[in-house]
């Protein structure tokens, strides 16, 4: 689960969250009531004795990064949605700078100001929470915003629904809930339809020669690769690698190249990992390792599991029981494959899961005279 490129501004002082247990299907906005530049937002939020909140965006739109988004903040009263959620603050229009009133004694007349508050945020402000809820759902896998006005039908939230005793976010943004809604789920919905659109203008490129469309897979590391040639020669896609675990975390230093050659060649991509994992326990470490990673890079083709793993039969089923509810959650139900040599194939009883992975057999070629079944010349043109 990776934090927002966005974020320009980091101070990662509060140590009010817990450790996510959950996938992010929520984002809750919040306010404090008052303006703020970036370091009297810090200030608020860092030294706040009980609230914790992921994402600050400040008077004049800086956004800034407080808790990591694979931790849980403590954003409202409730920890079962507090595990669910992001939670944004945003602070309002004023004076730049203002210092906070709390501890301080107000008037009925200025709590009651206080506690509907009609200041409304900045286009800066604005501006950057758009963009900043856009990124938030790409990364998250969620395709789109729904506000009805109740908390169980919502999945961005107002904070008042869950501490109802509290008015926060104020008047300003309850009103703009709907065009916040729209404005995201517009671009999410542009998004979408450009890389259908990049997907059927690869399509066409492919010369009308190469009847055999060809998927490649470079090794980890491998860059420089001219993705406009692969095309002309048959290529519609590439799978790259994921990682593999060492050490407790993945390893593919070069993904982040790979991906972005990818993208700058309209190449779509897929993800394979390498499935080692011999416990269930170990299968959970790697799934979790492996989120952090597509979340970041989205793979429109999809996620391969190659097995390079140890375990007898039946602990080798727990662990593609406990990958597959993981593929569902994270939306790629129907985009999963194996890649498995034949004994690991036939060691996983690959015919349970035909109906739910595809297979990609990972073989070796025993004579030379079987070349000319998998080999085309213009692949040699590259």
């Amino acid at each position: 689960m990776s934090n927002s490129a966005l974020a320009n501004f980091i101070s990662r002082k509060s140590g009010n969250y817990f450790e996510r247990t959950s996938l992010v299907t929520k984002i809750m906005l919040h306010n404090p009531g008052e303006p703020g530049d970036r370091y009297t937002m810090a200030e608020y939020i860092n030294t706040s004795e009980d609230a914790g909140y992921h994402y600050g965006i400040s008077t004049d739109g800086v956004i800034g990064l407080f808790i990591d988004e694979f931790r849980a903040a403590k954003g409202c009263s409730n920890d079962s949605i507090n595990n669910e959620c992001i939670h944004i603050i945003i602070m309002q229009e004023g004076q730049i700078g203002a210092s906070s009133q709390s501890g301080v004694v107000q008037s009925v007349t200025q709590a009651i100001q206080s506690a509907v508050d009609v200041r409304p945020i900045t286009v800066e402000s604005y501006d950057a929470l758009i963009n900043l809820l856009e990124d938030i759902c790409r990364r998250n896998f969620i395709s789109s915003l729904s506000y009805t006005g109740t908390l169980a039908t919502s999945n961005i939230l107002l904070h008042r629904w869950v501490d109802t005793e509290n008015h926060c976010p104020g008047i300003d943004i309850q009103n703009r809930m709907p065009a916040i809604v729209k404005d995201v789920n517009n671009r999410l919905k542009n998004a979408r339809i450009a890389d259908e659109a990049e997907a059927e203008k690869v399509q066409s490129t492919i010369p009308v020669g190469a009847t055999h469309p060809y998927v490649i897979c470079p090794e980890p590391g491998v860059t420089g690769i001219n993705y406009i040639t692969m095309r002309e020669a048959g290529v519609v896609g590439t799978v790259l690698h994921a990682g593999s675990m060492r050490n407790s975390k993945y390893v593919n230093p070069s993904l982040g190249a790979q991906v972005n050659e990818a993208n700058s060649g309209h190449m779509p991509f897929g993800l394979y990992c390498d499935v080692t994992a011999s416990s269930d326990s170990e299968a959970r470490a790697e799934c979790r390792e492996l989120y952090y990673v597509i979340s970041r890079y989205s793979p429109k083709l999809g996620i391969w599991l190659y097995l390079d793993t140890s375990a007898d039969g039946s602990t080798l089923q727990t662990i593609l029981t406990i990958y597959y509810e993981n593929i569902v959650r994270w939306g790629l139900k129907g985009r999963c494959g194996i890649m498995a040599t034949t004994s690991q194939a036939h060691k996983a009883n690959y015919k349970l899961w035909i109906d739910k992975f595809a297979f990609w057999w990972v073989d070796h070629i025993r004579n030379t005279s079987a070349l000319d079944n998998v080999l085309t010349p213009s692949l040699f043109k590259l």
